[in-house]
């Protein structure tokens, strides 16, 4: 209900005020685009760690790929909240592109200079075809094409599917969570086999969706690393350093 009642008023705001912060509502001036700049420099990436789970043994070693190595994490690079979640918001759910460009110049240098030269492909998190057609378009896609550039790799986003449609996991706790997406993807071992993925989506929050869909592709025999654009949850400082993940995956590390 909240998440509605917020996503209506900034619908009624826009509406009123075209022109204002998509954050903080402030008045923008020319040549400015969805942020202020107060809110547009509060856009710090950095990249963060955050432990992946697995909803049982037999999905870990899936996960694990021709290395044979299981790296539980995935990395975000914005915390889930402020001018960060104002821009995934209208990119998600008021189908404002413009808002992927604006996360993209904020995360795209980062991202960019850890997977470079590493990763192969890119490969968004994909919608079931149903919510595909109601949408209109996969958030996740549009914001794997803008950090292309960065990455210096291709976007294969008919590498993975998601074969069971879902329930949205924004009210489930985190055991439903992992039990909705379990078994929802599956990889083109044809294409993917062999190959050293990226795995993009806009938000990490559990983690269950990231390795889920990581489980397939590791089971297609790709290697994969995770990347979400925001996270929601602290850091586990137990987790080690976050580029240390990068670190594993440049020598054939996936991440779960």
């Amino acid at each position: 209900m909240i998440r509605h009642c917020a996503r209506a008023g900034r619908a009624l705001l826009a509406f009123l005020l075209p022109d204002a912060c998509l954050s903080c509502g402030a008045p923008l001036g020319d040549g400015e685009r969805n942020l202020c700049p107060a809110c547009r420099g509060t856009l710090t990436a950095r990249l963060r760690a955050l432990p992946l789970p697995a909803a049982t043994a037999s999905a870990e070693q899936e996960v694990a790929g021709p290395s044979g190595q299981l790296r539980a994490a995935a990395l975000f690079a914005l915390a889930f909240d402020g001018p960060a979640r104002a821009l995934i918001h209208a990119l998600k759910y008021e189908g404002r592109p413009s808002a992927a460009d604006d996360l993209a110049e904020a995360v795209g240098p980062l991202v960019g200079r850890a997977a470079r030269g590493v990763v192969d492909a890119i490969v968004p998190v994909p919608l079931h075809a149903v919510r595909l057609r109601e949408r209109g378009f996969n958030q996740a896609e549009i914001i794997a094409r803008r950090i292309a550039p960065f990455v210096g790799a291709p976007v294969e986003a008919s590498w993975l599917r998601r074969v069971h449609p879902t329930r949205t996991q924004t009210d489930l706790s985190r055991t439903e969570r992992l039990a909705n997406v379990r078994l929802a993807f599956e990889a083109d071992g044809g294409h993917a086999a062999g190959r050293r993925v990226l795995l993009v989506d806009d938000v990490v929050t559990t983690g269950a969706t990231l390795a889920a869909a990581a489980a397939a592709l590791g089971a297609a025999g790709a290697e994969c690393a995770c990347f979400a654009v925001t996270g929601t949850k602290p850091v586990d400082k137990g987790a080690g350093g976050p580029l240390s993940f990068w670190i594993r995956l440049a020598h054939g590390a996936c991440c779960a």
